[in-house]
């Protein structure tokens, strides 16, 4: 009876323990987005500029369990940051997720794509910062951005790779830029895009590095969301998420 205890035993202790695999991993994105509708942006999309940044830093830290959110002061503009942790991360070093507060739907997939990696335990492996920026005063439309990278160099801390998403670009469908040194675009097309491919049509191509015209001055990655199929896009970009990370 106790080895016929120890054995069963044994045998859910290797089920427990066997290790997902990625495609396993990316399956599991692609039904949590085909079974749960965005929460949020309808939400975002009926709120004026002045009070999305109240419900957004609610959502963070009520919804999201952010572990702390603040504001960076712009004068007439404010921007929002939200810090999750991460188990594992070096000091300091920390991935980003970058949207512009007048993009609803952009607002609302960083919001998603949050909860998706929180109900499926996906962790990052560094210290992650969400930023919906001030897209005013200047005329690039970045202060948010220049307030950032100031509110990290003040922190000591390092952005090592910065997911930027927008519905508001002129960049064609499916199509993610990545800005990073020539030697790990390299690496990337040749890893990331099979991935992929079971998705659908996903285009990966090299943008300038450094961009001169993006204030963090750090590896991004861009994408532009169709707003009008914002489950998918969404889904697509947690995967890219994942996978870097």
């Amino acid at each position: 009876m106790k080895r016929a205890l120890l054995i069963g035993l044994t045998v859910l202790m290797a089920v427990a323990c066997k290790k997902v695999t990625i495609e396993e991993r990316i399956d599991s994105i692609s039904a949590y987005f085909s079974q749960h509708e965005n929460p949020y942006v309808e939400r975002l999309e009926q709120l004026a500029d002045g009070q999305r940044i109240d419900y957004l830093t609610y959502t963070l830290l009520k919804d999201l369990r952010a572990r702390e959110a603040w504001i960076l002061d712009e004068g007439e503009n404010e921007s929002l940051v939200a810090a999750f942790p991460s188990r594992k991360a070096a000091e300091g070093q920390l991935s980003a997720i970058t949207v512009s507060l007048d993009d609803p739907a952009a607002c609302a997939a960083a919001l998603h794509l949050i909860k998706a990696c929180k109900d499926l335990k996906i962790k990052s492996k560094n210290n992650l910062r969400v930023l919906f920026y001030a897209p005013a005063p200047d005329s690039a439309g970045k202060s948010g951005l220049v307030s950032f990278r100031r509110d990290l160099r003040d922190a000591g801390e390092i952005i090592s790779l910065d997911i930027h998403l927008t519905s508001l670009d002129s960049l064609p469908p499916h199509t993610f830029v990545i800005e990073e040194n020539p030697g790990f675009v390299e690496r990337f097309l040749e890893v990331i895009p099979p991935y992929f491919k079971p998705l659908g049509e996903y285009s990966f191509i090299k943008g300038t590095y450094p961009n001169p015209d993006w204030p963090l001055n750090t590896a991004t990655c861009r994408y532009n969301l169709d707003a009008e199929d914002l489950q998918n896009e969404t889904a697509a970009v947690t995967i890219l998420s994942f996978l870097l990370n």
